[in-house]
């Protein structure tokens, strides 16, 4: 007998695949492209494309097996009597140009039925925007940025997990409840070859949630904590005492 943990994972992607049957079965009805064979198949092809490197915490290594017990799981439950799941695999390497590549491959040659992943921010940006070309929803545990709170353009995209504007709107509660209305904003814009940091995204949305609660901008500073020696960051701090009450780092 698995542990609760172990349990409560399987659980929960169990779930994810019912979502995927669901949302495969809105837009066989939905699409004036799909084919006569693909709207009769009874064989669900989710393509799966993650990183394989095990530095990201989605990584394949750790997904897959979740993914697979899911599906035995499902399959001795009988939930989705009849169907076949089928999970297909691609290294998306978190990148901007090979996710979206494995993705093009999974339409084209695979014709799979739904996209688990991309999780990467440039990774999963362009998938979801090909998706509503191509009827296949796109599930992902990523495509936390606020930019992707744009359903019209993303609009075949289903986040599972909550998203930076979420955070923002949960912090902005605090600061309303404690009456802190004049903010700071302190984040590394050190990006790692990328046009913007992880921490420039989760702050992002916050910057944008402050400016419309308080009809203000909030006071805001960077830095590069790669080249700490470039930076005078007790000129940082002191700015941020003259210009915040609360500070958000």
């Amino acid at each position: 007998m698995g542990s609760p943990s172990t349990s409560a994972s399987v659980n929960t992607v169990s779930i994810i695949i019912l979502f995927m049957t669901s949302l495969v079965h809105s837009s066989s009805v939905m699409s004036p492209y799909m084919t006569s064979q693909t709207m009769t198949s009874n064989e669900i092809k989710m393509g799966v494309i993650l990183p394989d490197s095990e530095h990201y915490p989605w990584s394949l290594k750790r997904v897959y097996p979740a993914l697979e017990y899911a599906i035995e799981n499902v399959k001795k439950r009988q939930l989705l009597t009849g169907y076949n799941l089928t999970a297909l695999t691609k290294d998306s390497e978190c990148s901007e140009t090979i996710g979206p590549l494995a993705a093009v491959d999974f339409h084209m040659f695979y014709k799979v039925n739904v996209f688990l992943g991309p999780v990467c921010a440039y990774a999963v940006a362009p998938v979801a925007r090909f998706s509503p070309h191509w009827n296949i929803p796109v599930l992902s545990a990523g495509a936390l940025v606020k930019d992707f709170d744009n359903k019209t353009e993303y609009r075949l995209l289903t986040r599972v997990q909550m998203s930076y504007s979420n955070a923002a709107d949960f912090l902005v509660n605090i600061a309303e409840t404690f009456n802190w209305t004049t903010l700071g904003l302190i984040y590394t814009s050190d990006s790692a070859g990328k046009a913007k940091s992880l921490c420039y995204f989760k702050l992002e949305a916050l910057f944008h949630k402050l400016r419309h609660a308080y009809l203000k901008e909030p006071w805001h500073k960077s830095f590069d904590e790669t080249r700490p020696e470039s930076f005078d960051f007790s000129e940082i701090l002191r700015q941020a005492r003259l210009h915040s009450r609360s500070r958000f780092i």
